[in-house]
């Protein structure tokens, strides 16, 4: 079988094609309403300081990915620091309370 390309903009583009664009962007806002909901649940079992991090680092509060160094800068706190939180927060999101809501995210990709 030939390989082809299934990125998600050509996916919505045949949608929009076959079931009209204001029934695809319904169900994508759908979607996106869904997998805020699991991040902030997910995010509100962090402790603040490392709440704060991780949305930062990984562009949640501008779009934008942030460097170890950019993330301490912006937080106040020294690299090492950061990279302490940011591993103790990712020890807590792989925790099963925390990955088990997340997981939810991976059937939405």
């Amino acid at each position: 079988m030939d390989k082809y390309c299934y990125n998600h903009n050509v996916k919505i583009n045949l949608l929009n094609e076959i079931f009209g664009e204001k029934a695809v962007m319904g169900y994508c806002e759908k979607n996106t309403r869904k997998r805020n909901a699991i991040i902030r649940t997910a995010m509100e079992m962090l402790p603040t300081a490392q709440r704060k991090l991780i949305l930062y680092k990984y562009g949640f509060t501008d779009g934008h990915i942030h460097t170890t160094r950019q993330t301490a800068k912006h937080l106040g706190i020294s690299q090492e620091e950061t990279k302490q939180m940011e591993a103790f927060a990712l020890r807590l999101l792989r925790s099963p309370s925390c990955s088990k809501v997340l997981q939810k995210l991976l059937s939405m990709l």
